[in-house]
This record gives structure tokens, sequence and C-alpha cells, in this order.
């Protein structure tokens, strides 16, 4: 097994997010909905895998030392309302 993972950073996970929502969120949700991205908060790289503990382990393996985020890529929800395609 590698080495124990650190805790959990709330500034290095808004990083995640944020890196995320500004290069990944749209395309991700269309195409791998309901899996899981791994961020590298270094190079802004990604991964997605089915799970988490594939995303979790092909990270580290991918970038090793390196600390990455994981994201839940969640579906568009067809009932939120919607605002982009209104015209007044």
């Amino acid at each position: 097994m590698g080495e124990p993972s650190q805790p959990a950073d709330p500034q290095s996970a808004a990083a995640g997010e944020r890196i995320y929502r500004d290069k990944y969120q749209a395309d991700f949700e269309r195409r791998y909905p309901g899996q899981v991205a791994a961020i590298n908060l270094a190079t802004g790289g990604a991964l997605v895998r089915k799970h988490a503990a594939e995303a979790g382990g092909d990270a580290a393996m991918a970038w090793p030392g390196a600390a990455f985020h994981l994201v839940h890529i969640a579906p568009r929800d067809p009932f939120a309302p919607r605002f982009d395609n209104w015209v007044p």
C-alpha cells in the first residue's frame, strides 16, 4: 500500500472545486454523469473514473506525491430552474 493520504485541507478543496467548475464542469456533466473526477491541484489536470476509489488510486499513481481533489460529477438536474435561455 502507498503512504496514508493527508487530511483534507479546506483551501485545497476550494481550489479543486474552482478548477473543476472553471475548466471541466460543463463538459464532464454532459459526458460523464455519475462518475468521479480527480483534479490535480498543481497542474489543473483531471482524470475521470466510475468510482471514487478508482479515481483516487489512479490519481495517486498518475501524479505521485501531488495533491488532488475528488469531485462527484453530478448530472444536470432536468427539473432545476434554468435562466440561461430566458428571454424577457
